[in-house]
């Protein structure tokens, strides 16, 4: 377990099912994620939580975001993990709104990436964002992630083409 001062992010539980299904399903929170949105059934999401719960993929590492007091907050974790490149793509999400905006994912995002790059060695880290989403924009680069490029009108999301801010992280660029 990785402990901060606002957050501790663990391993994913079985127990953590109705969690993940009930910001899954809400589209106030999954409008700024990158996968296709559809309503998940509990099936659906228990298989994917099942295989996160193995763990046997090297390439990915998954966790649980919570409050020091034990509260599920969301989930973060590492993909595409590379060992050539030493390179993997961040994703993070906060599920329950009531905790937007008060730090606890920018502490989740230094915690994930401590580990990533104390632990497994890694060298960089990166992530794709919209343009539409400036809480995000804001939690990363107060984290460190710079700014690598962007593909211009490169997602359709609510009716219209946005950008995707491409960011990248170093050990050395942490805040």
């Amino acid at each position: 377990m990785l402990h901060g001062e606002k957050v501790r992010l663990r391993a994913l539980e079985a127990e953590d099912l109705a969690h993940c299904l009930k910001w899954l399903n809400d589209w106030n929170v999954v409008r700024t994620l990158s996968a296709v949105w559809y309503p998940i059934s509990r099936q659906a999401e228990r298989a994917w939580l099942e295989r996160r719960v193995l763990d046997d993929d090297p390439t990915r590492k998954s966790f649980v975001i919570e409050s020091l007091s034990g509260q599920y907050l969301g989930n973060c974790g590492l993909d595409l993990m590379d060992p050539r490149d030493r390179k993997a793509r961040v994703g993070i999400v906060i599920g329950l709104p009531e905790y937007w905006d008060k730090g606890f994912g920018r502490e989740a995002l230094k915690l994930l990436a401590q580990y990533a790059f104390d632990f497994l060695n890694l060298r960089k880290l990166y992530l794709e964002t919209y343009a539409f989403n400036p809480r995000a924009l804001k939690c990363y680069q107060d984290a460190g992630f710079v700014q690598e490029g962007v593909f211009r009108r490169e997602f359709f999301r609510e009716g219209q083409y946005h950008d995707i801010i491409r960011m990248g992280l170093f050990k050395e660029e942490l805040k």
